[in-house]
């Protein structure tokens, strides 16, 4: 009986090892096909989130944002100018992150950091008052 043992041990180390050794290959699998699946995929909700945003949205959004600052800037051709430069460059920075639909999870901390990027971007961050 104890050779019998013996090779009952022997036989669950086997079967413990070539367990290992599946899910090994299983992990392997799994990062080399299911990951590059999942990046594919990521790529293209990016590419939908930028077709989902509507025209009408663009031009809401730019008309809005422009309001905003049209009295600052009065009959003044240059900061009107630089004030839809602005808007367009902050649509842009939200579309680039948000589709239309998930607008409504931005951060403050998104607008401020657009905000400044616009502003650089433009190269005249103090024609358009906060």
């Amino acid at each position: 009986m104890s050779k019998e043992k013996e090779v009952q041990k022997e036989n669950l180390g086997k079967y413990f090892l070539y367990g290992v050794v599946v899910a090994l290959l299983l992990l392997v699998f799994y990062m080399i096909f299911y990951k590059g699946d999942n990046l594919i995929q990521e790529n293209q909700l990016t590419q939908v989130k930028e077709i989902i945003w509507s025209a009408e949205s663009d031009s809401a959004f730019i008309n809005s944002c422009f309001e905003k600052y049209r009295l600052q800037a009065k009959d003044d051709v240059s900061k009107q100018g630089n004030a839809k430069t602005f808007c367009r460059c902050m649509l842009e920075k939200i579309k680039t992150k948000y589709s239309e639909i998930d607008i409504v999870r931005m951060t403050d901390a998104d607008i401020k950091k657009w905000d400044k990027e616009c502003r650089d971007e433009i190269g005249n961050p103090g024609s358009i008052k906060k």
